[in-house]
């Protein structure tokens, strides 16, 4: 809340406002912030995939896990819910995950039998080195956490929450 409120402070300042918006329109030109991050990525995709990844916005819900075991188990207990809690956190009439399947070939989770399998996936698909060219919508961070990215926008801190409290009750018996 407080760094909206700076946000909109600011952004008035400016004779502009915030808006909140899973999809942006097409973006003509295509800048990228020059954070050598986004700058590779950006000099490794295709023109259609950049516009999609550009477009999009999101809620991120990472869960702590005490270690890769565990970490396992929270991504396999919650791959069967992926449609629910994609269709939950929908704000664009499915655009915005449309757009994130265009941009990430990898993007649907899976389960992991084991460490070694999951470093097995991660050696096929390519993330191995750097986790975070896994863009499964449920995957395995590099913070030592499962991250949900299939929730879409919201200035609703009240179904923020719910997501959360329903993440936790489908996570509570391996957590």
């Amino acid at each position: 809340m407080e760094n909206q409120n700076i946000g909109n402070q600011i952004a008035n300042q400016l004779g502009l406002m915030l808006v909140n918006k899973e999809v942006a329109d097409f973006l003509f030109p295509l800048e990228i912030y020059p954070d050598p991050r986004y700058l590779e990525i950006a000099s490794k995709i295709s023109q259609e995939k950049l516009d999609a990844a550009s477009r999009v916005t999101g809620t991120h819900i990472h869960i702590g896990t005490a270690d890769i075991n565990q970490a396992i188990a929270v991504n396999n207990i919650l791959v069967p819910h992926m449609d629910t809690l994609c269709h939950l956190g929908d704000h664009s009439n499915g655009e915005r995950l449309r757009l994130y399947r265009v941009m990430a070939d990898n993007w649907r989770p899976m389960i992991y039998e084991s460490p070694e399998h999951f470093f097995e996936i991660s050696g096929m698909e390519g993330f191995t080195d750097n986790p975070r060219n896994c863009w499964k919508l449920i995957r395995i961070s590099v913070h030592g956490t499962v991250e949900l990215r299939m929730f879409g926008s919201t200035n609703n801190i009240d179904e923020i929450i719910e997501w959360i409290s329903l993440v936790k009750s489908i996570t509570k018996e391996v957590l």
